[in-house]
Order: structure tokens, then sequence, then C-alpha cells
């Protein structure tokens, strides 16, 4: 295996690495803001979160109105 093939190797790694990040955005900000229902815009995000309505739909939804949580 040559110098470029592990470098061709670990930058698809990054990239995917990334790429995941950007997808479940909606549910670390819903854990970051302290969501009421945290679990919930996580699991529409990871099952919908393919669907570009699905994400929105998820973001919208963290960035929604927290309520104090009893």
């Amino acid at each position: 295996m040559t110098n470029m093939d592990v470098m061709n190797q670990v930058m698809a790694y990054l990239l995917i690495f990334t790429l995941l990040c950007l997808y479940m955005i909606p549910s670390l900000i819903g854990a970051a803001r302290k969501h009421h229902r945290p679990n919930s815009i996580c699991w529409l995000n990871f099952l919908l979160g393919w669907t570009a309505a699905g994400w929105v739909v998820a973001l919208i939804w963290a960035f929604g109105t927290v309520e104090p949580q009893e």
C-alpha cells in the first residue's frame, strides 16, 4: 500500500465523519439546548433525517421553545 492510498483512505474517513456530524446537527442542537424532548428529536433525525424534509423538521423542532423540566 502506497502513501497515496493511505492518504486517500484517511481523507475518506474524515469526509464520512464530517458528513455524519452534519447529519446529526439537529440532535446535537436539541441536546445542547436541553430540549424537553431530545430523544424524540434524535429518533426523528436518525430515522427520517436522510430526507430533506425530516432533517429540516428535526432542526426546527430542536430550535423550538424549550419547556422547563419539572
